[in-house]
C-alpha cells in the first residue's frame, strides 16, 4: 500500500533549540480550487440515516455519536470515491460516489495522493 507512495517527503526535524517558531502572519495566496456543493455531503448524511443506518466510518466504523453523544449527531466527513481533482471540469455526483468517513480515516485516504477505501480498510485490518 505504503509502497505505491514514491514522492513522500520526510517532515523537518525540529531541533530542541527550535522548539519556539514565529506564526500567523498574513499572507495573500492565490490558487485555483475545485467546488464542492456542501448540500451534497449533508444529503449523504440525511440518506444514510434515513435508511435506518449509523454514521459509522466505512474504513474504521468510529461513530461519532456514540463516543461523543449530542456533540457528534450527524457528525462525519464524507469523502468523494472518485476524486474532484481527476474530473473534467463540471460534473455530477451522485450519493452512491460519496463514503461516509472518520477525520482521521479521510486523512489517512488524502495523505499520499489518493488511497482507496479498500486499500486503507486493509492497513486498518492489519494494525489491529
Amino acid at each position: 500500500m505504503l509502497e505505491l507512495i514514491q514522492d513522500f517527503v520526510e517532515p523537518r526535524a525540529i531541533e530542541i533549540e527550535e522548539t519556539v517558531s514565529e506564526e500567523g502572519a498574513a499572507r495573500l495566496r492565490i490558487h485555483q480550487t475545485r467546488e464542492r456543493d456542501s448540500a451534497l455531503a449533508e444529503g449523504k448524511r440525511t440518506s444514510v440515516l434515513n435508511s435506518g443506518r449509523r454514521l459509522t466510518c466505512e474504513v474504521c466504523r468510529f461513530d461519532f455519536e456514540a463516543v461523543y453523544g449530542q456533540l457528534g449527531s450527524r457528525f462525519c466527513e464524507v469523502h468523494h470515491l472518485r476524486p474532484i481533482g481527476q474530473r473534467n471540469g463540471n460534473e455530477p455526483t451522485r450519493l452512491e460516489e460519496l463514503a461516509v468517513v472518520c477525520s482521521n480515516c479521510h486523512r489517512m485516504l488524502h495523505r499520499y495522493g489518493l488511497l482507496s477505501i479498500e486499500e486503507l480498510k486493509a492497513t486498518v485490518a492489519t494494525s489491529e
